[in-house]
């Protein structure tokens, strides 16, 4: 799940876009430390970009491989116990709920913006319930309010 967040916010929404966000939040960097080393810094955008993915990848392959080829135990000598297949079983199943909550509430969406007679690439764009929708709007036409407000008032002769 990590993996899957970690290539939606980098790749699919955008380094550059989540950088802004962090920026908005914390401002920009005032020194050069700042710069490499701070929130927005070059150190952590390397992070994000390289070192978390493959760290999280070579985590989730070890810890499969361990789940599949060896039989869960507890204890040790005398007191050995193997877990039943029915409680390993029961593991993965609580484990797959929050994961499968994604796909559910996707499709659950999906179903509400057709009830709506919505496009389905609705839901890919920002909401105006959001709090960024107003700040994204007035930054993607600052002259059109302007406009429009100088079209309403009359010409007064």
């Amino acid at each position: 799940m990590v993996i899957l967040e970690i290539i939606l916010i980098i790749y699919i929404y955008g380094l550059p876009n989540f950088l802004d966000d962090l920026r908005s939040m914390f401002g920009y960097p005032r020194t050069w430390l700042g710069k490499v080393f701070g929130p927005t810094g070059y150190y952590i955008q390397g992070i994000w970009c390289f070192l978390a993915p493959l760290q999280i990848t070579i985590l989730f392959v070890v810890v499969l491989f361990t789940q599949i080829s060896h039989n869960l135990t507890y204890g040790k000598d005398k007191r050995l116990y193997e877990y039943p297949s029915w409680a390993i079983g029961l593991g993965w199943l609580i484990s797959i709920i929050p994961i499968s909550l994604l796909p559910i509430m996707a499709v659950y969406n999906l179903l509400k913006f057709r009830q709506k007679r919505k496009n389905w690439r609705e839901l890919f764009k920002l909401q105006p319930k959001w709090p960024s929708y107003e700040k994204r709007n007035v930054m993607e036409k600052p002259f059109a309010i302007y406009y429009q407000n100088w079209v309403q008032q009359p010409l007064v002769e």
